[in-house]
């Protein structure tokens, strides 16, 4: 049985990767995600074999087999990280309301940071939908109100900042998409990690431009949010103790 749950885990995250990447190439060009998967270079219909998630690329020997244009290798290499990640999730969690927490987590953050760095914006529908979903799972579990309250805080810290500054900067300093999303966020993290994955987004983001030296350049924000929030879901908790204990609280 456990070696079941580990190969549904695998391909659960393969096909979700696989739809999460065909949405977030066509929700920002206002496509339809209903329909056949299509070639990037011809734009025919591929065939069912070809889109099955992972080994679709190595049944098409990684070439359209209509056009016989390369397909880029990206697609396999992130579905198999998509489906390591949900085993890895799996063998932490184990069978327990968290599971799907770790995966929504995953997939929504993923398409959004790829929607990002291609077209510099948030998809409100994806993470209004991992919200949804977190909120459902939250009452289950019947520890809705801290995460209530991590949402609605943050969001309104990250507002009140985003209004200062661009008074003060003239300019807007928080994207507002980013400061959307984390409505989503805070549906995964209480109140404090969830603060703290603001901390690490916004270091990581530093060292980022300062090794780029691109300072008038967009950056992709999520990209940075996203590995924060992992760090803060798996970690946040112990260097939270850890800090607490280093100055004797």
């Amino acid at each position: 049985m456990h070696i079941f749950y580990i190969i549904m885990s695998f391909m659960l995250g393969a096909t979700f990767m696989s739809f999460g990447m065909l949405i977030s190439s066509r929700l920002p060009k206002k496509q339809s995600i209903m329909g056949h998967s299509m070639c990037d270079h011809c734009h025919k219909p591929i065939g069912f074999l070809y889109v099955i998630p992972f080994l679709g690329y190595f049944f098409s020997l990684g070439r359209c087999h209509n056009c016989h244009q390369k397909i880029s290798i990206c697609y396999p290499i992130i579905e198999l990280s998509a489906g390591l990640y949900f085993i890895l999730a799996y063998l932490i969690l184990g069978i327990s309301y968290e599971l799907p927490v770790m995966w929504i987590l995953m997939i929504v953050l993923a398409i959004e940071s790829r929607v990002d760095i291609k077209h510099q914006i948030v998809l409100d529908s994806v993470w209004m939908v991992g919200f949804i979903l977190l909120l459902a799972i939250r009452i289950f579990q019947g520890q809705i109100m801290p995460y209530v309250i991590s949402s609605m805080v943050v969001f309104g810290i990250l507002l009140l900042l985003s209004y200062i500054t661009g008074k003060i900067f003239k300019k807007e300093t928080l994207g507002g998409g980013d400061i959307k999303l984390y409505l989503f966020i805070g549906m995964l993290l209480p109140i404090w990690q969830n603060l703290l994955s603001i901390f690490f987004a916004s270091i990581i983001a530093l060292v980022y431009i300062i090794i780029r030296k691109k300072y008038n350049d967009y950056v992709a924000f999520v990209p940075f949010i996203s590995v924060a929030v992992l760090i803060s879901y798996l970690y946040g908790q112990d260097i939270i103790n850890w800090y607490l204990s280093l100055i004797g609280m």
